[in-house]
């Protein structure tokens, strides 16, 4: 389990070389972009990187669907207005928390933007969608 004390500085290399890592928190941790050594942690199973605002500005461009064997995955608290499109690569997913972000913000209906890729994840049991403005549930859910 990854235990990163909150305020330490974390980063290089080094990371990269714990491959047997299967959860990582680093909810409000302050970290701005997803380093690359995150995407060498392949065995992950758990990761929250919620409450980082920065984060939620650039995450969309991050690689993350490369940990595929994530079943759970906290981005809630980010201020996403659009689910990355690289979610609907993460098919052993189980949990996904994607409450208190902006999902609903985008369009006047209060649609939720690129939630349709989730639709695939077949293995998903647990969505938080609460807290983003949705005015409707998307089709796939029911």
């Amino acid at each position: 389990r990854g235990d990163l004390t909150f305020g330490m500085p974390f980063g290089g290399a080094s990371f990269g070389e714990l491959t047997g890592l299967t959860t990582l928190d680093l909810f409000r941790s302050g970290v701005c972009e997803c380093p690359e050594w995150m995407l060498e942690l392949t065995g992950l199973q758990m990761l929250s990187l919620g409450g980082n605002l920065e984060l939620g500005k650039t995450l969309g461009g991050a690689r993350l669907g490369r940990l595929n064997r994530l079943t759970a995955l906290d981005l809630s608290h980010m201020e996403l207005c659009e689910c990355p499109e690289w979610l609907g690569q993460l098919m052993e997913l189980q949990k996904l928390d994607l409450s208190n972000n902006e999902l609903g913000r985008n369009n006047e209906l209060g649609r939720t933007l690129g939630l349709a890729s989730l639709g695939g994840l077949t293995r998903l049991t647990a969505l938080d969608l609460s807290n983003n403005g949705l005015c409707e549930c998307p089709e796939w859910v029911g």
